[in-house]
């Protein structure tokens, strides 16, 4: 008997609480409301943004869904009257997500065009700057690559990450922040840097996603092209021959997936398209990658191995820029457990950064190109 009236007891005190749960819901799902909208605007509705916004509509339902299922059980029990004056309270809070879940999407729709208005000036800016870019190359698709034959990377990946865009704007003076992507996938990373006003370019060794328009190949197609950088292309532009300077030459997770004797034909290609001072920056995943019985990764090495692959082929790591961008990297990491990164430049080239960031380098080095410099400042 005591059981029983404990149990009343509680019944009688969610019951007592359920009308003071349903407004502490509706004052915070009007807040949310505000505080949405404010970041739509502040974070112009990014797809991040959006993604946060469904979340937390699905969240609110979910407590509504609570509080009106035990408003009914208990109303069973009790007062029906207390029941049913929840439930159109309820119902206003419903209502009240709906209009938050439509504007969210107007603001994205919104947001959406905006970004591709912009994004048509900057590629009409650029155009006008550096002319009209194209590729030169003898094997436009990379037919004999398991990523090719076994789309996989290709037809999913669209990585961007503005972070790394900062971090890299204020390493590398702008006169010199044009950035080759190689292996780009969708092209996400090189859409996020011509937003921002930059020149650059993606090279995809297959062509699935520029057959189907996936991703940017359907909003940067003039930016993206297809070739086989195991074998030579030479970016161009304007019409100018020779290959386009780039202070910045990317490859995420990518090089592991290039077989070892086709490694110094890829470093070739890098290093005709790289400015004096240019950096490299590269993710490498230590690991195996099967799909549908296919080995992608066609070089799975230790990073002791790389480490000496690479300084024999002439190219210096920083570590202290490696640190500088800590986490951000546009790939690595959790998308590949126990990958690791790369900030290269040629062995015998001071790498090119902005005035601030030079004791990033290695202090040697540093020392070094200030004593050549003022050498050279002295017999002119």
């Amino acid at each position: 008997m005591q059981s029983s009236w404990s149990a009343r007891a509680q019944q009688l005190r969610h019951l007592w609480q359920l009308p003071h749960k349903l407004e502490e819901l509706c004052i915070s799902l009007e807040r949310h409301v505000t505080e949405e909208t404010d970041r739509a605007v502040r974070d112009h509705a990014n797809s991040e943004a959006a993604i946060g916004r469904e979340n937390a509509i699905a969240e609110i339902n979910i407590k509504l869904d609570r509080v009106q299922s035990q408003a009914e059980m208990l109303g069973g029990h009790f007062d029906r009257q207390v029941s049913d004056s929840i439930i159109p309270r309820l119902a206003e809070a419903r209502d009240l997500l709906a209009q938050v879940h439509d504007a969210g999407a107007r603001l994205a729709a919104a947001f959406d065009q905006s970004q591709l208005a912009m994004l048509r000036m900057q590629r009409t800016r650029l155009h006008e700057k550096f002319g009209a870019m194209d590729i030169i190359t003898d094997d436009p698709v990379a037919l004999d690559s398991p990523d090719h034959l076994v789309p996989w990377g290709t037809a999913h990946d669209n990585s961007r990450n503005e972070r790394f865009n900062a971090r890299l704007m204020s390493l590398v003076p702008s006169d010199r922040l044009a950035v080759l992507d190689l292996g780009c996938s969708g092209g996400g990373q090189v859409r996020s840097f011509i937003e921002q006003g930059y020149l650059a370019v993606g090279v995809e060794g297959s062509d699935y996603s520029q057959r189907s328009l996936r991703a940017e190949w359907a909003t940067i197609p003039d930016f993206l092209f297809t070739a086989d950088i195991t074998k030579p292309f030479v970016i161009q532009g304007g019409g100018r021959e020779g290959a386009v300077p780039f202070g910045v030459v990317t490859l995420w997770e990518v090089i592991e997936h290039i077989r070892e004797c086709d490694l110094p034909a890829v470093l070739r290609n890098i290093d005709a398209h790289l400015m004096h001072g240019g950096l490299v920056i590269m993710s490498v995943s230590p690991n195996s990658d099967i799909i549908d019985g296919t080995e992608l990764h066609q070089n799975i090495k230790p990073q002791d191995w790389w480490d000496d692959f690479l300084y024999r082929a002439g190219w210096q790591n920083h570590k202290g820029l490696v640190e500088y961008f800590g986490d951000d990297f546009v790939r690595g990491g959790a998308n590949a457990p126990n990958s690791f990164h790369y900030v290269l430049s040629r062995i015998h080239d001071e790498p090119a950064l902005t005035r601030r960031m030079v004791h990033l380098c290695d202090p040697a080095r540093v020392q070094l190109s200030a004593i050549n410099a003022g050498i050279e400042a002295r017999t002119t």
